[in-house]
């Protein structure tokens, strides 16, 4: 909600819109992997190596980098795209 908020502050262009909920998405799902409980080994250890440090900077910074796709391009260019994923075919084998 404050992300799309966010979104609005920028301007009532769909990609502003769009920027802000794939963050909030983000944040959201992050949050909720946090919570979990019975976590794994493997979690805890990314967690608190250093390797979890620098991996987690370069996924976060890959995921803002992404997003700033949707906060450039213009509305008809992001409709191009979100109908093309929407409505993908998959190719025919034969």
């Amino acid at each position: 909600m404050t992300f799309s908020a966010v979104g609005l502050w920028h301007g009532l262009a769909l990609g502003f819109q769009a920027y802000g909920l794939v963050h909030g998405a983000g944040l959201a799902t992050l949050a909720i992997l946090r919570r979990r409980k019975g976590r794994s080994a493997a979690a805890l250890w990314w967690e608190e190596s250093r390797v979890g440090a620098v991996g987690g900077a370069v996924l976060n910074y890959a995921y803002v980098a992404v997003s700033f796709v949707f906060f450039a391009l213009p509305d008809h260019t992001l409709l191009i795209i979100y109908h093309r994923i929407v409505h993908a075919v998959p190719p025919v084998i034969g």
